[in-house]
């Protein structure tokens, strides 16, 4: 059928587009607060790499059906990240808690 609706209908639309967007990224804000606060750096043992050198890994991949939430989330530095990935490797548990070391990381740590 045919699309109908006024300039009011679609400047409303885009308020709540706006809005939502807001939401979404103040939502964020605080999750990478939370990530900061637990984390403190970059989680592989030995790599002092401060927050503001790393980034959120997911731990199981959105695309897999891993959420964007704290439980699944850990501070990698870029070189860890992006180690982690090319590798294809998994973060290993211990009692719940993840934790890498340098073995087997295909370079220094940063």
């Amino acid at each position: 059928g045919a699309v109908s609706g006024s300039r009011a209908d679609t400047e409303a639309l885009l308020r709540l587009a706006e809005q939502a967007q807001t939401a979404a990224l103040a939502e964020l804000a605080e999750m990478d607060a939370a990530l900061i606060a637990r984390d403190r750096r970059c989680i592989v043992k030995g790599c002092h790499r401060p927050p503001a050198a790393c980034e959120a890994h997911h731990v199981q991949g959105w695309a897999n059906g891993g959420g964007t939430h704290l439980d699944n989330m850990v501070l990698l530095c870029h070189a860890h990240h992006h180690d982690l990935h090319d590798r294809a490797q998994q973060l290993p548990h211990h009692d719940g808690t993840r934790w890498l070391t340098e073995t087997g990381w295909a370079h220094d740590p940063p």
